[in-house]
């Protein structure tokens, strides 16, 4: 059997990476999309979630859903700013 190399890619900033992961999804719309920020996986007390997760968490009692609707945000280096900075 063949030996299959995988090498990850790397790419200069947060923004292209972003870029390069969301063209590998099927065709949707943005409301269809299903992304989820964690800060910190070890303390999962919040999380951000896109339009397309929400349908899953409606109606879930253990949950505080916030409809707050955030935007990403980048740096002057194309790099992520963190919307937990602000939470």
């Amino acid at each position: 059997m063949p030996r299959v190399r995988q090498i990850a890619a790397h790419l200069p900033n947060d923004r292209e990476a972003i870029a390069a992961a969301l063209v590998t999804l099927r065709p949707c719309g943005l409301d269809d999309v299903r992304i989820v920020h964690i800060k910190n996986t070890l303390e999962l007390g919040s999380l951000l979630v896109s339009k397309g997760c929400l349908p899953d968490l409606l109606g879930k009692s253990s949950l505080t859903i916030e409809e707050e609707d955030l935007q990403v945000a980048f740096d002057g280096s194309r790099n992520l700013i963190s919307p937990f900075a602000a939470i």
